[in-house]
């Protein structure tokens, strides 16, 4: 399609925008080529995706109502940090996302100011009431040790120290010193009787409800040692120490910060959930007036934006209304829209023209078919024709084309099949015919995908072939498998070195099919059908839709195929024709035989000779005692299965292939 190339020269630097209506791809995906590898290995490509990332400071491409926008920006000086954060609000966002972001971001921030502040304030309590807890533990143990430590009666004290540790492990050691600093009591015997060592100078002291308390800085924080002097009548026994280490205090002061994360982590998630159902209530109007903008720029003047309400919004959206209304006024007196829509006109009637008016009796097969134009006319093309007496050519083209080029095309194309099908039972040699017919008439550029069958009613086969098609699509009832077909060929009116090679390339296959099985050939306009976010109908959803109804007769699966895209659609204009022919087999061999046989029964009776009756019935009566002899021999054998995989078991191995590669 069209490419539109914008460039804009800014303060900052070039915006570069790259526009086609082509098939999108998944940009992020690909990653920077390593060009040094790709020359070792002698690996081509990748150059200029190497080139646009290593010139360009950004890039990125996304899908849009105007098509895909590739854009590219190169700065004219590297961008601040602070310029880094804003570029997030300021590009390729919408409204909603901005003030998502910014609003949620605030809430992060106060967020986190009220958690360091809480968790400073409950760090701090945390300290002050464990410094009181141990202060009124060491004025409590010195009461009790007073008159042991007179009577130098030092086991009871032991144990009791002992108790202590174990039941306060943030406590790293508790000891009594006599005058001369010798430990007379400690929770660890292994100390008893060694000279206490007190480091001399600490950072700060403070008294703690009347005991003194010694502040020390060490590796792994801030330490304590209670010390509190033991007396008997106003005689100094020695003193009572309990030392704190820095990590034992650290622990205690942090507290339990796990709770104060889950606790914000839910304001948080509330608050930005809260602040996103807002934001959106807010930026509804504004959501409105974009899509409607977007609308009435896009052509679609009837169009109208409907914002309820007395404010700026429901303003501006009058506002605009009215200007749709005045530019419809004025879009009719445009000549060459006029001539453009009369050539649409033309070209559409040529097409419908084309399309078959009823579909012969196909003697047991079941066929319908759907077509459905596209908002510009496309150049598919479907036709359903009796080749002979017993045989119907069914086929299905895409030209690659629009407007009355595309039609005039088609209509050749179709002409000449009509011409070289007659009494031909080879799929595969009415294609060739085709080709030598159009190749030399077709304009450069121009080319037609076609697939065509021939369905045998008497034998119950059919066999086909492919001009570079769509793969047919195969539903096995009985199996509930899909399976896609798709022969070699050529499409027809391509240039090609040899014009030997169309047909030497091209190959014939045959298949028959069972009873309910159904056989669908179609153009790309099914899988790639749209709605208004751009996402394509798809294979998947079309398979599921073939399992889904492919039980139906012909004609009822059609017609909930076409609902199916109806609905997924949503009324979006389609770029592309829709096109499906649905087969069906409703006879088993042995039911037309045996119908064949009756007729000439009949026949025989009212006195017809020989000639006659194959004239009435167009077969002869050699072939019809062959088939039935040919249907003995097979009679009880197994039939031999497709020689394709379905899509189930393709999908399976493309999983083990990925899984172990």
């Amino acid at each position: 399609g069209d490419m539109a190339f914008e460039v804009v020269i800014r303060k900052k630097g070039m915006y570069m925008k790259i526009t086609d209506t082509g098939r999108s791809f998944n940009w992020r995906a690909f990653k920077t080529p390593n060009i040094n590898k790709y020359v070792n290995i002698g690996k081509k490509g990748g150059l200029g995706l190497w080139i646009i990332r290593k010139l360009t400071n950004k890039s990125d491409y996304r899908t849009t109502e105007h098509g895909n926008e590739l854009t590219l920006v190169k700065y004219h000086t590297k961008p601040s940090a602070a310029s880094r954060i804003t570029g997030v609000f300021k590009t390729g966002r919408s409204i909603k996302e901005k003030f998502v972001l910014a609003s949620t971001l605030f809430v992060f921030v106060m967020i986190a100011a009220v958690y360091i502040y809480s968790i400073e304030n409950e760090k701090r309590g945390n300290k002050e009431r464990f410094m009181i807890n141990n202060a009124e533990l060491v004025k409590s143990l010195a009461h009790s040790a007073g008159d042991n430590l007179l009577k130098s009666n030092y086991l009871p004290i032991i144990r009791l120290l002992k108790e202590i540790k174990v039941n306060n492990r943030s406590i790293d050691e508790v000891y009594i010193v006599n005058t001369d600093s010798v430990i007379v009591a400690h929770h660890d015997a292994d100390m008893l009787y060694k000279k206490a060592r007190v480091p001399e100078a600490p950072e700060k002291e403070e008294m703690v409800d009347d005991v003194a308390v010694a502040v020390y800085r060490e590796a792994g924080g801030e330490a304590l040692r209670f010390i509190e002097p033991l007396y008997f009548r106003g005689k100094e026994l020695g003193a009572l120490h309990l030392y704190i280490s820095g990590e034992s205090l650290a622990g205690i002061v942090q507290g339990k910060r796990i709770n104060y994360w889950i606790a914000f982590g839910i304001i948080f998630v509330l608050a930005a959930g809260g602040l996103y159902l807002l934001v959106g209530l807010i930026t509804k109007p504004i959501r409105s007036l974009r899509e409607g903008v977007m609308a009435i720029g896009e052509g679609h003047l009837d169009h109208r934006i409907e914002i309820e309400g007395e404010d700026e919004f429901s303003q501006i959206a009058n506002a605009f209304n009215d200007m749709a209304k005045k530019f419809k006024g004025a879009q009719a007196s445009l000549i060459e829209q006029e001539k453009v829509q009369k050539e649409i006109a033309v070209a559409k009637e040529i097409q419908h023209t084309l399309l078959p008016k009823e579909i012969p009796d196909a003697g047991g097969f079941d066929i319908a078919s759907l077509y459905r134009s596209a908002k510009e006319v496309g150049g598919d093309y479907y036709d359903i024709m009796r080749v002979t007496p017993n045989n119907i050519g069914v086929m299905v083209a895409d030209v690659a084309g629009k407007g009355v080029p595309g039609s005039l095309v088609m209509t050749i194309t179709r002409t000449v099949v009509r011409l070289v099908a007659q009494g031909n039972k080879s799929a595969r040699n009415v294609l060739v015919k085709v080709n030598n017919f159009v190749k030399d008439d077709m304009k450069k550029g121009m080319f037609v995908t076609a697939f065509y069958l021939v369905l045998d009613s008497l034998n119950r086969k059919i066999n086909f072939a492919s001009a570079g098609h769509d793969p047919l699509l195969l539903y096995r009832a009985k199996e509930g498998k899909v399976y896609w077909i798709k022969p070699k060929g050529f499409p027809l009116g391509i240039s090609l070195p040899d014009d030997s090679l169309f047909g030497k390339v091209m190959v014939e296959e045959s298949l028959k099919l069972r009873k309910d099985d159904l056989l669908l050939v179609y153009t790309d306009g099914i899988t790639e059908a749209m709605n208004m976010k751009r996402e394509q109908f798809g294979e998947k959803r079309f398979i599921e839709a073939v399992k889904k109804y492919g039980k139906f007769s012909a004609k009822e699966f059609i017609e909930r195929l076409d609902n199916e895209i109806k609905e997924f659609t949503e009324g979006y204009l389609q770029n592309d024709d829709i096109t499906i022919v649905a087969i069906k087999e409703k006879k088993t061999d042995y039911g037309v035989l045996k119908k064949m046989e009756r007729d000439i029964e009949k026949l025989k009776n009212k006195g017809l000779k020989t000639k006659e009756i194959e004239k009435k019935l167009g077969v002869q009566l050699t072939a019809v005692k062959k088939i039935k002899e040919r249907k003995k021999l097979e009679k009880g054998k197994k039939r031999a299965a497709l020689r394709y995989l379905s899509f189930e078991e393709k999908k399976e191995l493309m999983t083990k292939v990925i899984s172990n590669p």
